[in-house]
């Protein structure tokens, strides 16, 4: 964009005098990924403020960058005061879309699968087009706007929609006006601060606020949440593996290294594959299919897409070190997928199977008994060794042993430093480990462990 689009976007002044035609088309909120060409963003956070950067950004050749507070000229370096640095990002990604509103925009939000539906989209829709999309999972009020801010010229974008609480989606959905909304699933996710499952439905359906009626609502039709959603002002596409949605999977089955199912269309029958153990990821493709349906993706090159797609890491990523196998799916949890994920390890081929499984953040009154439940399915999906780690996972211990999991095959930590002590000495090759908690019990130390 143009320098006095930026300004104009933001509702900033400029400080000092540029050639308003300057391009700008690169932003970062992070000082250490800073290049010449790279508008700065300080943002104030809970632990630190972004404004205490601005000189290491400068000294990383920042073009330029906002400020909330008084600050000089400096010669060279484009200075725009604002408010608030983070509104600013905000209005800026807004007036954004608005420019762009013939470009097409695939907004994806639900309780699990995200980011990994994302990579399959991107997948799909790179065979034929230019497309921009959410890095990892930002997600969130900051950044998704980071993300539309990027744009440079791509045919189409791909964003994610997260959310804690009432109200994220929706503000995210009237910057990003989607032209396609895919929701996933509704599970348990964030229950401690939504209350109940019919509350996180309507957070959910909040994406529909910033779209016109002629866009398409794409639905996981076997979810039973979603599946009560009919009477919307747009279009409703279904996917699932019941024949009555309007694109289905079946004849499900694990191969080695892979999940495998049967497609339709046009009356004729297709087998896709994915590079990924777990019937849940069937429904990520499912979505991914039925854009590139829309956008007339042919089908072999679905099929191509979807067999080569690469994820974000940290989820179910499947890794092999002398012998052992790790499933890395240590970026999240909640009970849905925790129950997936245990389902997936089931599937490998091992001598042992392993779960090292930790705390689930944000379920409130609801913990005790969902980590329980998660403690049941450890045992009904067959699992040699459980490890739990931290004070509500001793709950998951809790219903594996209820449900017949006999104690002396389960050990739990009271923290990951307790774990770690212990990790290497006891696994063996033919091992297959599952590893997974949400994000904040910072599991991806445990693959580190054990992959060096």
């Amino acid at each position: 964009m143009k320098l006095r689009e930026l300004i104009e976007f933001s509702n900033g002044k400029l400080i000092g005098k540029f050639d308003l035609n300057l391009d700008i088309c690169k932003f970062s909120i992070d000082s250490r990924s800073i290049d010449d060409k790279t508008f700065f963003i300080p943002i104030k956070g809970e632990k630190a403020d972004g404004h205490d950067y601005i000189e290491s950004a400068i000294q990383n050749g920042a073009i330029g960058f906002f400020t909330s507070r008084e600050i000089d000229e400096i010669p060279g370096k484009i200075i725009i005061k604002v408010d608030d640095t983070l509104k600013a990002m905000q209005d800026l990604a807004r007036n954004i879309r608005i420019k762009l509103k013939d470009i097409p925009l695939i907004a994806i939000t639900g309780s699990v699968g995200k980011t990994t539906t994302k990579d399959m989209i991107y997948s799909v829709l790179k065979e034929k087009f230019n497309v921009l999309r959410t890095k990892e999972n930002f997600n969130n009020d900051i950044g998704m706007p980071l993300t539309l801010i990027n744009y440079d010229n791509e045919d189409i974008i791909v964003l994610e929609m997260g959310m804690n609480h009432f109200g994220e989606i929706s503000f995210l959905s009237n910057i990003a006006k989607p032209n396609i909304a895919v929701i996933i699933n509704v599970g348990h996710s964030h229950i401690g601060n939504l209350g109940s499952r019919e509350n996180i439905l309507k957070a959910k359906l909040e994406i529909l606020d910033g779209m016109d009626e002629s866009g398409v609502l794409i639905l996981n039709g076997d979810n039973d949440m979603l599946a009560t959603v009919k009477d919307t002002k747009q279009k409703i596409i279904t996917f699932g593996f019941e024949n009555d949605t309007d694109t289905y999977a079946y004849n499900i089955r694990i191969e080695k290294d892979c999940t495998v199912f049967n497609i339709k269309e046009d009356e004729k029958e297709y087998e896709v594959k994915l590079n990924l153990i777990g019937e849940k990821f069937i429904y990520n493709a499912l979505a991914a299919w039925t854009i590139g349906k829309i956008y007339n993706i042919p089908i072999e090159d679905r099929i191509n897409a979807l067999y080569n797609s690469e994820f974000t890491k940290m989820r179910m990523n499947i890794n092999k070190k002398d012998g052992i196998t790790i499933i890395d799916d240590s970026y999240n949890a909640s009970p849905e997928s925790m129950k997936l994920a245990l389902q997936a390890l089931s599937k490998q081929d091992a001598k042992r199977k392993i779960a090292i499984l930790g705390d689930m953040f944000e379920l409130g009154e609801y913990a005790e008994n969902l980590h329980i439940k998660v403690g049941e399915e450890v045992e009904k999906c067959g699992i040699d060794n459980l490890f739990t780690v931290g004070k509500n996972a001793k709950n998951i211990a809790k219903g594996a042993v209820n449900k017949g999991m006999q104690k002396e095959k389960i050990i739990s930590f009271e923290n990951l430093e307790e774990l770690l002590c212990i990790l290497n000495d006891y696994i063996k090759e033919g091992d297959a480990i599952l590893v997974k908690a949400s994000r904040g019990m910072h599991f991806e130390k445990i693959v580190e462990k054990i992959m060096h």
